[in-house]
């Protein structure tokens, strides 16, 4: 499976919701997503489940997608 920095533009997620058990592990998958041109996209979330694992996540969004996803919303 070719990772996100040999994907062409076309097969670029517009969203992607970063996801780990290891918090050192979701910061090596964002500072990547970072460098495959990614932004940030809201805060960084930590859940405690009821199993008491405790879950990381970030979503980012890909810089150059064209689409209303990166638009305000007009209500």
């Amino acid at each position: 499976m070719a990772s996100d920095s040999e994907r062409s533009n076309e097969q670029r997620l517009d969203y992607m919701l970063l996801t780990s058990i290891n918090k050192d592990e979701l910061n090596r998958k964002v500072s990547q997503a970072l460098r495959d041109g990614y932004k940030l996209h809201g805060s960084p979330v930590i859940n405690l489940s009821n199993n008491k694992n405790i879950y990381f996540a970030q979503a980012v969004i890909w810089t150059n997608s064209s689409d209303s996803f990166h638009q305000e919303p007009s209500f």
